[in-house]
């Protein structure tokens, strides 16, 4: 994590060989933390992207500052996913909270 950039690196599930990954990215309420609905911005970038990823980590850029984030990595298998509610679909998730000049996570 840095100034400009945060990478966020997670493990395959164990139970699941053919599966590729989505991000969601939400913006969280400075109020209520717990809080996240809106979506993280334009200037947000998701490197390699924020659908079908097939590798165990991502690059984000452009968040805002004095701003708390929510990331939600979804584990979506290529076989029965797409069929799925993505309501069904299992991830993991962490928060991250920006201050001036730096992110801290949490």
């Amino acid at each position: 994590m840095n100034e400009s950039a945060i990478h966020i690196k997670w493990q395959s599930p164990v139970y699941e060989r053919q599966v590729q990954y989505q991000i969601a990215c939400n913006k969280c309420n400075r109020v209520k933390a717990d809080l996240c609905n809106s979506p993280c911005g334009n200037e947000t970038q998701f490197y390699p992207a924020m659908e079908g990823i097939r590798v165990t980590s991502i690059t984000v850029t452009g968040l805002a500052e004095n701003s708390r984030f929510r990331f939600r990595v979804y584990s979506v298998s290529t076989v029965t996913g797409p069929q799925l509610s993505a309501h069904n679909w299992k991830y993991a998730e962490v928060f991250i909270e920006t201050t001036i000049g730096e992110l801290l996570m949490m």
